[in-house]
């Protein structure tokens, strides 16, 4: 047989052998509320009809108390500081089961709701927190590799790399921009709660990262001409042209993606070849010889196209011997020909 109300004290055991640290109520024989160090307990009536009853109201509790527990699972076995926030939160669930036994489910359960979201805001202060510490870690190494990265070239014995140190540049320029728009907006972006840190801190890396490419990537742009930004009077060459579309490419997610999209890729036709005909050419047999495209014949309209160049294509000046004449009489006759207007104005 179990234990009684009565039976339940401080430092005790209860029935399924946890040492019970708090007692926040009990009211024998009808209910016992304390804390062990998993959760909150309830001890139902010692009479098992009364106890029967209790179970069926407190049942709509039942799933506020455990995601409750779950949220503050890991305070209890933390530091000093996260001890007290349980044994805080602890005590407003006790109240509320307290408050429920007595018959008042329905107060009981916005009392938890409210203890749910606050933990709920404590947990995502905390993972904004965290979130910040990770963007910020992010920056500060892309920002460091790219100081090194930069202090190893020397334009003046390479004026090549003046291209690299300014790709260089930028990508640090990026990380630092992603760095200033994650702490702008953090209050309105998306953060998991604490307890999913990883996720978190995957995030925030992965927008650092965005920032430094996308800065590196504007850079490149303009240093190649294929976009054109105007910062006042400012050299597009100098650095500090350089550091500041480096810093706005990384703040705006969405700028170079944009730029990418309107970048127009040129190139050149292909020429077209020659048509070429073998024999029966000025450069011997078998030697290939260009063939003159055929003139133009007459258009949709009925025009001629003109000759190309004023180069007259009639032959002329060649002698014709006498047999190789035909005689008027030896022509086949002639068909079609122009008819004769008719009516008036006809001439």
């Amino acid at each position: 047989m179990g234990k009684s109300i009565a039976d339940l004290v401080e430092n005790a055991d209860d029935d399924m052998g946890h040492r019970i640290l708090t007692m926040y109520g009990r009211k024998p024989p009808e209910y016992a509320v304390y804390g062990t160090d998993q959760r909150v307990k309830i001890q139902y009536a010692d009479e098992p009809t009364v106890a029967s009853r209790q179970r069926n109201d407190m049942a709509p509790l039942n799933p506020l108390r455990g995601e409750i527990t779950g949220w503050i699972d890991g305070w209890r076995r933390g530091k000093a500081e996260r001890r007290a926030d349980a044994a805080r939160y602890e005590l407003r669930v006790a109240g509320a089961l307290v408050l429920a036994l007595e018959g008042d489910t329905a107060t009981a359960q916005g009392l938890l709701a409210g203890v749910r979201q606050d933990i709920l805001s404590e947990r995502l202060a905390r993972a904004r927190a965290q979130y910040v510490v990770y963007a910020l870690g992010a920056a500060a190494s892309v920002i460091v590799v790219a100081l090194l990265m930069s202090s190893s070239f020397d334009i003046r014995t390479s004026p090549q790399l003046g291209d690299a140190l300014a790709l260089w540049r930028g990508a640090g320029a990026g990380a630092m921009g992603a760095f200033f728009s994650i702490a702008v907006a953090l209050h309105s972006r998306t953060v998991l709660p604490d307890l999913q840190w990883l996720d978190n801190a995957l995030d925030a890396l992965l927008r650092v990262a965005i920032g430094a490419i996308a800065g590196a990537v504007l850079v490149g742009l303009i240093r190649s001409d294929a976009v054109t930004i105007s910062l006042g009077g400012t050299d597009p060459a100098s650095w500090l042209s350089v550091l500041t579309a480096g810093f706005v490419a990384g703040f705006s997610e969405r700028l170079v993606q944009d730029l990418l999209a309107k970048v127009e890729v040129k190139t050149k036709p292909p020429t077209e070849p020659s048509v070429t005909a073998l024999g029966g050419g000025t450069g011997g047999r078998g030697a290939p010889t260009s063939v003159a495209p055929p003139p133009a014949g007459p258009s949709d309209d009925g025009e001629a196209h003109a000759h190309e160049g004023g180069v007259d294509h009639c032959l002329e000046n060649i002698t014709v011997e006498e047999g190789e004449v035909t005689k008027d009489d030896d022509l086949p006759p002639a068909f079609g020909g122009v008819a004769k207007p008719e009516g008036k104005g006809a001439r």
